[in-house]
């Protein structure tokens, strides 16, 4: 039973690790990041990390009051990147990269 428990509290913190907001250096390692900078001061939003696994990555880009300006969605596999603007409804790329 014990390890059972210890099992479980390791898989929820490593999973835990996986979302939730990144400073600057760590947003700079994202693959994605260099288009991102075509298309927004990212320096102007919240970088909160919604989805991260060895499949696809999704990140909120967030204004200050807490609304969400832009998502982008990283598929791993395919190198393909979508990045909508929430309140334009509207994808500004979606390609290979």
């Amino acid at each position: 039973m014990k390890k059972l428990v210890w099992l479980c509290i390791i898989v929820f913190s490593l999973t835990a690790c996986n979302t939730g907001d990144i400073s600057g250096e760590a947003q700079e390692e994202l693959q994605e990041y260099g288009y991102m900078e075509n298309y927004m001061e990212i320096d102007q939003y919240t970088v909160n990390i919604k989805e991260n696994n060895p499949y696809k990555r999704i990140i909120l880009y967030e204004e200050s009051n807490g609304s969400i300006k832009y998502k982008s969605v990283f598929i791993k596999k395919t190198n393909r990147l979508k990045i909508i603007d929430i309140t334009q409804d509207q994808i500004l790329f979606n390609n290979e990269i």
